[in-house]
């Protein structure tokens, strides 16, 4: 007891003494959290992109008769438009108090009408480009 207080007023304290991990990672980086946060997404968006090149890779020479892609990119400027204006309308017409599921059934139906827009005019075989 008399030790721990021979300690205390000559303040030294056995748990000071140490190095945690969180005191070497402010010796090391200090302030500049940023710049690693940065580097760990940066490595994990990299990971992401890697995975998907390799599942992309395994598909390669499969031909899909479902050509959703092919028809939301042979009009992709009047849906971009028409997407933009829709939501500034939406916006304007429910405010931004509307409610979550109200907002998901109204996104569901605009995809769907797009995905019609683009099928039709990639059927007739029009494009709108700019």
């Amino acid at each position: 007891m008399e030790e721990l207080n021979n300690q205390q007023q000559n303040g030294v304290d056995s748990t000071q003494n140490a190095l945690s991990l969180v005191d070497i990672w402010n010796i090391i980086w200090g302030n500049k959290w940023w710049f690693v946060a940065g580097i760990i997404v940066c490595v994990f968006c990299a990971g992401i992109g890697g995975l998907l090149w390799g599942a992309l890779g395994l598909l390669d020479g499969f031909k899909c008769k479902f050509a959703l892609f092919t028809w939301w990119g042979g009009s992709c400027f009047l849906t971009y438009v028409l997407s933009l204006a829709f939501g500034f309308a939406m916006e304007a017409v429910l405010g931004s108090g509307t409610s979550v599921p109200l907002a998901l059934a109204i996104g569901v139906v605009w995809l769907a009408l797009m995905t019609l827009m683009n099928w039709l005019l990639a059927k007739k075989g029009k494009h709108v480009k700019i």
